[in-house]
Formats: structure tokens, sequence, C-alpha cells
């Protein structure tokens, strides 16, 4: 079993399909044929040539086999680890087109479960058969999985013929080694709790931020920048746990009080900038994204933000995330004029 989605702008993989009516067979025969496949350790994905894009993570999908009828909240959070996997690999593919192609195509939209099917591979992986996703009805579930893909009109009317469609036949065509190039860094994600988290996290604050909910956008990419810095001071302390002849320097009791409530964002960024673990005008953006942060929350009325101040976090975030994990992270700053 895996997990199969469509970004918000659909793509062909690889070669596009000649608009013939939805009804002809052959139309759906085709739109289903796989035209990348990728397998590592841990890791099967697979692209359809319609742009439905299927993931299968080996050891969610035995977690999942093990689960028992009693275990909700086991499967619940097996459930949004999948999901986090789906919107992190949607982020870097948002990343790669921009970054190889030029080009700002997929504008990330956060998915949930209403936008994810459970798929069924055969051994070979050319067979593909939908099934239904927990809690929601075969037809409901992909019906919402196809909405933002034109197969389905929005008023769920009828099946449309795509060739006076200019959203179908215009549709982008995606080759397919950006994808396999998406895979090999997933890869590498799949290997470091942290930094899924931290991609599941940023692809929701960038899904706020293409919406225009600049507040929420901010709060979210500090939390991943906190996390970051965090993260920087502890890689310090830890090569500083012991003195050059080999003492241990920083005591449990010591490293309390440096990693402590006392020892503040604010405290630990001033600290890593006259260390030189960060650099000056980054402190500076980092400071100024805390205050900006800081009014968001205490304030009683609303606080102006704009493109700018977001996009200054989402660069923050992209040094951080070179330095600490050298993965290249770009930010695709194209707003969605529509919702829908």
């Amino acid at each position: 079993m895996a997990i199969g989605f469509y970004t918000f702008k659909p793509f062909w993989c690889d070669e596009p399909l000649e608009p013939s009516h939805v009804w002809d067979t052959a139309y759906y025969r085709d739109a289903g044929q796989i035209q990348v496949i990728y397998q590592a350790p841990n890791l099967k994905v697979h692209c359809r040539r319609d742009g439905m894009i299927i993931i299968n993570i080996e050891s969610l999908e035995t977690a999942i086999s093990k689960l028992r009828t009693a275990e909700t909240l086991a499967e619940a959070r097996i459930w949004s680890n999948y999901l986090n996997n789906a919107n992190a690999f949607q982020l870097l593919l948002d990343s790669q087109v921009l970054r190889q192609l030029g080009v700002p195509h997929i504008l990330l939209s956060e998915l949930s479960v209403t936008e994810i099917a459970r798929m069924e591979l055969n051994e070979t992986g050319d067979s593909i058969t939908r099934s239904s996703f927990p809690a929601f009805s075969y037809a409901e579930n992909m019906y919402n999985v196809h909405k933002r893909y034109q197969l389905i009109d929005r008023n769920k009317r009828s099946l449309h013929d795509p060739r006076g469609d200019p959203v179908f036949s215009n549709r982008f065509v995606l080759p397919s080694d950006v994808l396999s190039n998406v895979c090999e860094v997933f890869i590498g994600v799949l290997d470091s709790p942290v930094l899924l988290s931290v991609l599941a996290q940023l692809a929701k604050a960038v899904h706020e931020y293409k919406i225009g909910n600049f507040e929420f956008g901010l709060i979210t990419s500090w939390f991943i920048i906190e996390r970051l810095v965090r993260q920087r001071w502890n890689d310090f302390l830890g090569k500083n746990a012991k003195s050059p002849s080999g003492e241990k320097r920083i005591s449990k009791k010591r490293r309390d009080v440096l990693t402590g409530r006392d020892f503040t964002m604010s405290v630990t960024t001033n600290v890593l900038e006259l260390l030189n673990e960060i650099d000056y005008e980054r402190f500076r953006h980092i400071d100024s994204l805390r205050k900006k942060r800081n009014d968001i929350v205490h304030s009683l009325s609303n606080i102006s933000l704009n493109t700018r101040d977001l996009k200054s976090s989402f660069d923050v975030i992209s040094m951080l995330l070179k330095e600490e994990f050298d993965l290249d992270w770009m930010l695709n700053p194209v707003i969605r004029k529509k919702l829908f």
C-alpha cells in the first residue's frame, strides 16, 4: 500500500496526453501509466503520467499493518507522520522545479487527509488500484483528490471534455529527472526525523504565506528558526563539553543553566553572534523577526505584515537548513491568486 496525491497545480509527467474525450477508456489507461519509479531502502516513489505522486514508506506501512482496532491514537500519529512526509516531499518538489527549471509552477498547498488517497501497487508497480482512505468514503476521497486536477468539475455534476479546457491543454510538463532529483534528497530526509519535522512545519508556513495569512506564517516560521538556532546552540555546547586537556567542562547542572528558561532565544542569539557562530547580519534578521513574532503574540491589535517580512524569515530558514543539514531549499515566492 501507499499514498497518492496531486499537487495544487497539476502537471504531466514527462509527456502530455492528447486531449481526448474523458469517456475514452484509453485516456484512463494512458493517464495511469507510471513514468517514474524510484526505489531505495524504506522508500518507493512512483509518478503517474497524469501527475499523481505515489509514496510508499516501508516503516510506516509496517507500523500500519501491526495496528490493532482499538489503537486510535497510534493510528492517528502514523497518518500524521505520513502526511508530514507527503508535505515535505511536495515542499522539496516546489523548490526543485524552481531551482532546476526556473519555473515557479507547483505553488505548494498543504495536504490534508481529504487530499490524499490510499493506493495499492502490484509487484511490478504497473497497475494501481485506488482504495478508500481511513475515515473517508471512496467516492468522497477520490473527488477531493481529483478536484484540483480538472477531471471532475467543482459542482460534482459530471466529467467534462478537456479538449476545450485551456488549463488542461496547456498543462505544464515536468521532466522525470526533476522528480528523481527530489527523491535523492528526500531519502536523506527520511534518515533525519528532526529534518522531516522541520520541513513539514516549513510546508505549513509556506502554505500560509501562499494564501496571504502572513501572521500565522511568520509565527510558524519563527518556531522553525528557534528550533534550528537551539540546535546550533546545543551543537556548540557539545563541541565544548570538554576542556583541551580532556577534563569535563560542562556538567549536567551547567548545561541545565545554559539551556534553561532563563537562557532565552534573545540571549542565545546574542551569545552565538558574539562567538561568531552566526554572522551579525543574520543576527539582526533573527532579532527583527523575534520582535515581530512577539508583537503578533502579545499585541491586542492587528499587526501589519507584508511579503517582505515572510520572505526574510524564509531566507533565514534557508541558510540554517544549508548549514545544519546541507539541504538546499528555495522559496517559490508566487502567491496564489485563487484558493481553489
